[in-house]
């Protein structure tokens, strides 16, 4: 199953300039950037980039590829060991290069801790990998059209969940959905539905949230820490609020990172897999 593409500080001054002038980053001076997660059952994954400054925009692949930091040195501790992660090109992420190890995989309910240098600046952060919600069924309504709706429908936790989904398309990438993130708390009469929007996409001027028919959908649910839910709900903000003049977003989302800007997540996950009649 092919992970994550980070759609995040590298992409995001990008999907504010498809609709204003708003930027998250103002400065000239581009700032250490890290995107680190290890999900329940996987190798941690690491990407440490340069922000993209506003006055660099448009900015195609080829350009945004010049903010790739391939030379940082990367540890993560599990509270038993401490791993040095190593640095690979991957065609499964976006950017292509991530730092990474077969020595470590998350476990629900344990503690990670992350350090990363580049130059003269040393990023920490630690996470927490929470117990996962299971996805029971994934439930889909005709709108019109080709267009349905997903709800998935969730198993009953005894205590609340910081949860975000994730989705991809027909075995591309795992992208962030729409809006994804929710508070879960069972009900007390049946189990819980939710409705799954599709992922983000650069140009989202013809963004639709429905699915299509004769589209393979994967739906990811991901529980995570209190602070990783304040980094998503801000990245979800700023993303759609910084798309207009009247709410331009000014402000990097909220970071367990110290010394750089980005997060660090800890991810309990559970899968499901369908298709769109």
């Amino acid at each position: 199953m092919r992970p994550f593409v980070a759609i995040s500080h590298l992409l995001l001054p990008l999907l504010l300039a498809c609709g204003c002038e708003a930027s998250l980053n103002v400065s000239r001076e581009p700032e250490l950037v890290v995107e680190a997660w290890i999900e329940e059952g996987k190798n941690p994954v690491v990407i440490v980039t340069t922000s993209v400054t506003y006055d660099e925009l448009p900015a195609d692949e080829e350009a945004l590829a010049g903010h790739i930091v391939r030379w940082a040195k990367v540890w993560m501790s599990d509270g038993s060991k401490t791993v040095n992660l190593t640095g690979v090109p991957t065609d499964k992420y976006f950017p292509p290069y991530v730092y990474t190890t077969s020595e470590m995989r998350g476990e629900a309910g344990r503690n990670y801790d992350l350090q990363v240098e580049y130059g003269n600046v040393t990023a920490t952060a630690s996470t927490t990998i929470p117990e996962s919600v299971p996805i029971v069924d994934v439930m889909l309504k005709h709108e019109r059209g080709s267009l349905y709706s997903a709800y998935v429908v969730l198993e009953k936790v005894e205590e609340a969940a910081f949860c975000r989904f994730f989705v991809r398309l027909n075995d591309t990438f795992w992208v962030p959905s729409l809006f994804g993130n929710f508070v879960y708390s069972s009900a007390e009469d049946e189990p819980d539905k939710v409705l799954l929007r599709r992922g983000y996409d650069l140009d989202m001027r013809d963004y639709v949230s429905n699915f299509i028919s004769g589209e393979t959908v994967e739906v990811k649910l991901c529980t995570m820490t209190e602070p990783m839910y304040k980094y998503w709900q801000d990245f979800d903000n700023n993303l759609f609020y910084g798309r207009t003049p009247f709410f331009p977003a000014k402000s990097n989302p909220a970071s367990n990172l110290l010394g750089a800007v980005g997060y660090f997540a800890g991810y309990g996950c559970s899968t499901a897999r369908f298709v769109v009649p």
